[in-house]
């Protein structure tokens, strides 16, 4: 069992618009540089049924907004669509009785919702842009900066893109953005891994998670909390909790800084 925290959605329009050969210049599965990273651009296919790079979901497993948001509607709501087809999605095998109720399927319709509705989703989704940054002049900011890229967290979290001109919108065309990601999987180690009800580990690979706005959750929300299972109360918890890939990061951060680190 594994708990799940919902990713932020202000800017998925942006992510959806990076070139896919942007994401596939960092693809490294054998780390042929031999700089201790090993990126994997996870294929998955989109609606059409074409292979694409996956770019959404805490594993990178769907390729655009609309696979995305048909995949939520029919798993996270059991509400059948032009992606998920099954209109007793919400009714497991075993559940007999579940199969005898309305499916929730017009006449003459046949799934629960329609194709317009999912790109009026997308389209919100599109709209929905990222806070501006903050600070940018800050002593402080600065020297977090600094270490930031001393310590190789740029290895994953890529700083900046130009969006495509083929966008699928004219406003997210041509954009400088720095989403902090490159929406690849890594392997971040066991302490964050996967694991069955036995505690054997079942998958240590995560997407990397786009790093802009992160400063302003817990002023949305109080109670927010970080990573992909909400474990970590802070920031600076949820860096120290990356491993596998990113340990040589945590391990220059602990030696080089460790007087900042205890007074944070």
């Amino acid at each position: 069992l594994s708990l799940r925290v919902s990713p932020q959605v202000y800017g998925a329009g942006l992510l959806e618009a990076i070139e896919e050969s942007d994401l596939l210049k960092k693809h490294d599965p054998n780390d042929s540089d031999s700089d201790g990273v090993t990126g994997i651009a996870r294929q998955v296919l989109d609606e059409k049924g074409i292979k694409k790079v996956g770019r959404f979901g805490i594993r990178a497993s769907t390729p655009n907004l609309f696979v995305q948001s048909g995949v939520a509607f029919m798993h996270d709501m059991g509400i059948s669509n032009v992606v998920g087809t099954n209109v007793y999605g919400d009714c497991t095998i075993n559940q007999k009785e579940c199969f005898k109720f309305a499916s929730g399927v017009n006449s003459n319709d046949k799934n629960e919702t329609s194709k317009e509705v999912l790109n009026s989703i997308v389209f919100y989704l599109s709209s929905l842009s990222p806070p501006k940054r903050r600070n940018v002049s800050n002593k402080e900011v600065l020297e977090g900066k600094e270490i930031f890229y001393k310590a190789k967290c740029t290895s994953c979290h890529t700083p900046k893109y130009v969006t495509s001109k083929n966008a699928k919108f004219d406003f997210l065309k041509f954009q400088l953005i720095w989403p902090y990601s490159d929406l690849l999987l890594h392997d971040m180690g066991e302490d964050l891994a996967d694991k069955d009800l036995k505690g054997n580990v079942k998958n240590v690979s995560w997407k990397t998670t786009p790093l802009w706005g992160l400063g302003l959750l817990k002023e949305v929300n109080p109670r927010a909390a970080f990573l992909h299972d909400g474990r970590a109360e802070t920031i600076l918890e949820a860096v120290l909790w990356h491993g596998g890939e990113a340990q040589s990061s945590i391990d220059y951060l602990i030696a080089n800084h460790s007087n900042q680190l205890d007074k944070l």
